[in-house]
C-alpha cells in the first residue's frame, strides 16, 4: 500500500472517533441538565451561560433539541469516516493481493 493510502485512511479514522467523541460529550452534557432538573444543583449562580460547538446553554432552559441534533449529526459523520476510513483499506487490500 502507499502512504498517501494509509495517511488518508488514518487521518479520516482519527476524525471519525473524533467526531463520535463530540457526540458522547454532547450526550455528557445533556445527562448534567437532566440531573439538574430532578434536583441536583449542576450550576450554582444566575446568568450562567456555557458555550458548546457554537449553541449556548443557559439555566434559564435548552433547547435540548438543537442540542441532540447537532451531536447527532458528530456521531453520523464519525460513523461514515470510520466505514470510509476501513472501506478505503479493505480497496487496496482487495487491489495488492489482485495483482500479484
Amino acid at each position: 500500500m502507499k502512504i498517501k493510502t494509509v495517511l488518508i485512511q488514518n487521518i479520516l479514522l482519527v476524525l471519525g472517533v473524533a467526531a463520535i467523541y463530540e457526540f458522547r460529550a454532547v450526550e455528557r452534557l445533556y445527562s448534567m441538565f437532566q440531573a439538574r432538573e430532578n434536583g441536583f444543583p449542576i450550576l450554582d449562580g444566575e446568568g450562567i451561560v456555557i458555550t458548546f460547538l457554537g449553541i449556548q446553554f443557559n439555566d434559564d432552559g435548552v433547547h435540548w433539541t438543537e442540542v441532540m441534533a447537532t451531536g447527532y449529526v458528530f456521531l453520523t459523520l464519525g460513523i461514515i469516516l470510520i466505514v470510509a476510513s476501513i472501506g478505503i483499506l479493505l480497496w487496496k487490500l482487495r487491489g495488492t493481493s489482485q495483482s500479484r
